[in-house]
This record gives structure tokens, C-alpha cells and sequence, in this order.
């Protein structure tokens, strides 16, 4: 059944037991089955129509069975990560070049060549999405310069 949603064997993360009360009383165990889907944002409508397609399903066929999404999370691809990594690096490079040059002739030197690049990609967790993972990106360039 979730196949047609495009769940694959390779989404499966975990399957484990879940102990708990039986609506009819008693102990009853739960298996449960922990997949992640990755979607494109723009078959994101589609993808949660097919999800609620095979949990009506199971209401149906299998009515002890249940569908349940837990978490919806929405990022950039890898791709788009790093073609925006490509696109900033420059202007960070820029940026650095013109603040070592204040910098420096504040000090009354100059400034020389790049002698060394860092940089980190880190997620960021600003705003009223802070519990809901990494929505932007922040790069971070750290540049050393030779001093003259």
C-alpha cells in the first residue's frame, strides 16, 4: 500500500514494539514500522494526498492498522544547497577583503594575500521555526590574510 505512496523498503529506518492498552482491554503490542519520505516541495500536496489515500485504506481493509504521520519537514535539496554556497562564496571572500583592509590600516598596515580559507555550513534555527529543523542555511567563511 505504500508503495503507490512512493515509500520504498530503503525509507524503512526502524521496526519495534510498542507496548499498550488494547481498546477492547488488556495488554496489546504494537509493531511499528518508522519510514522517512523524502518529496519534492512541488509534489508535496500530492505526496500527502497518496498518504491519506493508503490510510483510508487501511481504515477500511485493516481496521487495527493505522497511518500516522508524525512530522512534515520542509529544506532545500542538496543541490540547491550548494549552488547557493557556490553563489555567496565570493561575496564572503569580499566581505572579509574589505573588513581586514579597515581593519588593518586602522592598525597602519596593509593587507595581503589569502593565506588560509575555513568555511562551515551550519542550519539555522532562527525565528517560529526553531523546533521544526534546518529551514535556511548559514555559511560561514573564515579568511586569513597575509599582513605587509
Amino acid at each position: 500500500m505504500l508503495k503507490d505512496a512512493g515509500v520504498t523498503q530503503k525509507d524503512l529506518i526502524t521496526i519495534s514494539m510498542q507496548p499498550g492498552m488494547s481498546p477492547y482491554g488488556g495488554q496489546q503490542s504494537r509493531i511499528m514500522y518508522q519510514f522517512s519520505l523524502t518529496a519534492p516541495y512541488a509534489k508535496y500536496k500530492e505526496t500527502m494526498d497518496k498518504l491519506q489515500t493508503v490510510r483510508r485504506t487501511l481504515a477500511v481493509d485493516f481496521p487495527t492498522m493505522d497511518l500516522q504521520v508524525m512530522m512534515a519537514q520542509i529544506g532545500v535539496s542538496d543541490a540547491s544547497r550548494e549552488q547557493a554556497r557556490l553563489k555567496t562564496l565570493p561575496d564572503l571572500v569580499a566581505d572579509a577583503r574589505r573588513k581586514a583592509d579597515e581593519l588593518a590600516k586602522a592598525a597602519g598596515i596593509g593587507v595581503g594575500p589569502i593565506l588560509g580559507l575555513s568555511e562551515v555550513q551550519t542550519p539555522y534555527f532562527g525565528g517560529a521555526y526553531q523546533s521544526y529543523g534546518p529551514l535556511r542555511t548559514a555559511f560561514a567563511l573564515s579568511v586569513r590574510f597575509a599582513v605587509k
